[in-house]
């Protein structure tokens, strides 16, 4: 099921980036041959950008990408659970609030349209609060899965 997730996450990072590269291309051609550009290219640039950068960071978490703990959590086993763990509790505050405060973000300012695709301003803040959400779900799983490990190794020793 994983695998499949990111297997989706990254078909999604193609696409957004596809899309971000022939936007801009066909911006830039535009502007040299017709001396006008587009509008919307911009902002739809934009949307794409703030959607991949919170697919890519979710991404990394579920696969440990991230560096900010490796020299700590490399010296033995006790500094890596516990760098593991601070790292889950840490994910966890930061989607939280990402979640609470995104939310009334777009109570506030989601319904006004942006300026040139008239979308809802609320494209810029869903991927947040949804990445907030995953990133709540991404720590609380792997907590439960260093527990289980934790239990399956006693039981281990036990036998």
């Amino acid at each position: 099921m994983a695998e499949m997730i990111l297997k989706i996450e990254r078909i999604c990072l193609m696409i957004l980036g596809l899309a971000m590269t022939l936007v801009m291309f066909i911006n830039a051609c535009s502007r040299y041959i017709f001396s006008r550009t587009f509008l919307w290219a911009e902002e739809t640039v934009r949307i794409c950008f703030v959607w991949a950068m919170f697919i890519a960071i979710s991404e990394l978490f579920v696969r440990w990408g991230h560096t900010g703990f490796d020299v700590f959590s490399g010296k033995n086993r006790w500094t890596k659970v516990v760098s593991r763990a601070v790292t889950d509790i840490v994910l966890m505050v930061i989607g939280f609030n990402f979640v609470y405060f995104g939310r009334a973000i777009v109570a506030q300012v989601g319904s006004v349209p942006l300026a040139s695709t008239k979308l809802p301003g609320m494209v810029f803040y869903i991927p947040g609060i949804l990445a907030g959400a995953g990133w709540i779900v991404i720590g609380i799983a792997d907590i439960i899965q260093m527990i289980r490990k934790k239990g399956a190794e006693s039981e281990e020793v036990k036998e």
